[in-house]
């Protein structure tokens, strides 16, 4: 078969990847991977294989073989090999074959070219395709390795399936080539949580998973840290009601529930001194979990008359465990103490030591912590 334009084969190069034994685990791209060595490139058929360390096969195809197209071919595939572990120039089978027969010393040649530069070929056919000449395996893991694998990695995520360590290195200032990654994978991480609510709403007796807004705010993802909200109102209210703030930075994620304006703060510590038992009860059902939680406080100020509030010029942490009367007494002086208080009740973090993060088990993790801290949500509403 000839193929009237380059694009017809990408599908078909693109399902040869997905199903090849050689290549089991492989996911694809098609025409989207920007090639920055040379601007204006992108690479026509790319993959990555997560179980194989993350490797890299990269395609360059041609509509006919003739001299020209060919040594292009050649070139650019040469050029991809700075970027990937396999690289490969595709042809037509038909042109091939005629090759053979009409010329076969130039069809010799491609293949001595081909193969002393370690570049793979391989035939397209309209019902799949066929691996001529295999392609050198490159070990390659440099920076410019790790941008096309960041893109390609983007292009082919498509649920969460947990973190790697390199997204936590964004937060360190030390792989901004992930950042674009990094903000789809909390997106999914944000869907993923939501669904798992969803779908089991028996675990949340004081919320209603329905009812919640899940969202990541504009201004929220940042060079050191990412932030999102879990509440029962939606962003632009969020400040003025308690609600669950979820962190990520380079340690790991952390979930709180989060009282950060006066409003919420005086509403809270008028029910604390009106009720301290049932305050004391929730918080010991806190201590009878396997984690440890803790109450922080946090002086806003104000560094100029017309500048917005700030936190935090100090701190102080009441932890959960053997939570009485003496300590809800202190929890109220400090609070009444600060002229702009913040008050947060914070789960543990889940560090980027901890296997769970780089695994479903992170969705688990957070909506366990919500499960936990619904009492103290209630409370403060």
């Amino acid at each position: 078969m000839s193929f009237k334009k380059e694009e017809e084969m990408y599908p078909i190069l693109s399902s040869f990847l997905q199903s090849s034994p050689k290549f089991k685990g492989c996911r694809t791209a098609i025409n989207q991977i920007s090639f920055k060595l040379l601007k204006g490139w992108k690479i026509d058929v790319a993959g990555v294989i997560k179980e194989r360390n993350d490797y890299i096969i990269t395609i360059e195809a041609k509509k006919n073989v003739g001299p020209y197209s060919v040594l292009q071919a050649i070139s650019q595939a040469e050029m991809y090999q700075k970027i990937s572990n396999e690289s490969y120039i595709a042809l037509p089978n038909n042109d091939i074959k005629r090759l053979e027969r009409e010329d076969k010393a130039d069809w010799d040649n491609i293949l001595n070219i081909c193969r002393t530069k370690g570049i793979g070929i391989i035939s397209v056919e309209e019902n799949g395709c066929d691996i001529i000449n295999e392609a050198l395996s490159i070990s390659r893991y440099d920076t410019h390795y790790q941008e096309i694998l960041s893109q390609l990695e983007y292009e082919t995520t498509e649920s969460f399936k947990g973190f790697k360590y390199e997204d936590f290195s964004y937060f360190h200032s030390k792989a901004p080539e992930r950042r674009k990654l990094v903000r789809r994978k909390i997106a999914l991480f944000i869907l993923a949580i939501e669904n798992e609510m969803l779908q089991n709403p028996r675990d949340y007796p004081n919320i209603d998973p329905r009812e919640l807004v899940i969202e990541l705010p504009k201004r929220a993802f940042k060079k050191d840290r990412c932030w999102f909200f879990i509440a029962e109102v939606n962003r632009k209210k969020i400040s003025q009601y308690p609600h669950f703030t979820l962190d990520i930075d380079s340690k790991g994620i952390s979930c709180c529930v989060n009282l950060e304006t006066k409003k919420t703060t005086e509403h809270f510590l008028d029910k604390l001194k009106h009720d301290e038992n049932s305050f004391i009860k929730t918080m010991e059902k806190l201590y009878q979990s396997d984690v440890s939680y803790e109450v922080k406080i946090w002086a806003q100020i104000r560094k100029g008359p017309y500048r917005p509030l700030w936190p935090r010029e100090h701190s102080f942490t009441i932890n959960s465990s053997n939570f009485d009367a003496h300590k809800t007494k202190f929890l109220i002086s400090m609070i009444e103490k600060i002229k702009y208080p913040i008050v947060r009740f914070n789960a543990p973090v889940l560090t980027i030591d901890n296997k769970f993060i780089y695994s479903h088990e992170a969705v688990t993790f957070i909506c366990n912590c919500v499960h936990e801290l619904q009492d103290i949500y209630e409370f403060c509403k």
